[in-house]
């Protein structure tokens, strides 16, 4: 949705998508933060039950994982910021 709304204001000042990079960069940061809650979620304690695990796989599943998510966060936001941008130029233009 920030992605949409700073594209849509870019293209209305008649600025590229490159404009939008730094919150790009912070969407990358946020699927990394999304996988980090999906792979590694809280632990719940139930009462009268010990189970113990001490495996950490999931833990170099991030660390191998978070590369990708960073990228694929960076360009959804650049697709997005860019086909705002390009509609409203187009909504100025014509």
């Amino acid at each position: 949705m920030a992605a949409w709304t700073t594209g849509a204001w870019l293209g209305r000042h008649r600025r590229g998508s490159r404009w939008a990079l730094p919150l790009s960069i912070a969407g990358g940061a946020l699927a990394i933060v999304a996988l980090a809650l999906v792979l590694l979620p809280p632990d719940v304690d139930v009462p009268g039950q010990a189970s113990y695990t001490y495996g950490y796989g999931d833990a170099f599943a991030l660390a191998i994982l978070a590369p990708f998510a960073f990228a694929i966060g960076i360009a959804l936001c650049q697709t997005l910021a860019f086909v705002a941008a390009r509609r409203a130029r187009a909504r100025l233009l014509g």
